[in-house]
């Protein structure tokens, strides 16, 4: 390796967890990105009331930041649910 020119690291490259290893996306850049999807939403919802939905494990994280992020007011209630491809039309809580 003598010789070769490294590129020059980003935080995110030199954050490491040994849990999970190295970070490829750094905590500040996912909260401007959030912070941006929620001015964007609110510019095309002025007006109206935009309802969230995580479908994903773990998205009521992100969907709370979002919500937050949001400057129009937004149908606020977080709930969660888990669809299954083997039981299409419902959810662990109830039918949909």
């Amino acid at each position: 390796m003598d010789g070769e020119v490294q590129p020059k690291a980003s935080r995110a490259d030199t954050t490491v967890d040994r849990r999970i290893g190295r970070i490829l996306i750094s905590r500040d850049e996912i909260a401007a990105r959030v912070a941006e999807l929620g001015e964007a939403i609110g510019r095309d919802y002025a007006g109206r009331t935009p309802v969230l939905v995580g479908v994903l494990k773990g998205a009521v994280v992100f969907t709370a930041d979002l919500l937050r992020a949001i400057p129009v007011p937004a149908a606020n209630t977080l709930s969660s649910g888990a669809a299954s491809a083997t039981a299409p039309r419902s959810f662990s809580r109830g039918r949909a």
